[in-house]
């Protein structure tokens, strides 16, 4: 769960720093979100 969170949250610095790929970054974002709650 903390790794999920972690991970989203490195995601979420990556989003602001290339803001260019936000799509791309808030697509692989959604993955990562989704996925910790799938494994509870």
């Amino acid at each position: 769960m903390y790794l999920g969170l972690s991970a989203s949250y490195l995601l979420f610095l990556l989003l602001h720093l290339s803001s260019r790929s936000w799509i791309y970054a808030s697509s692989f974002f959604s993955f990562f979100v989704f996925f910790p709650y799938n494994n509870i």
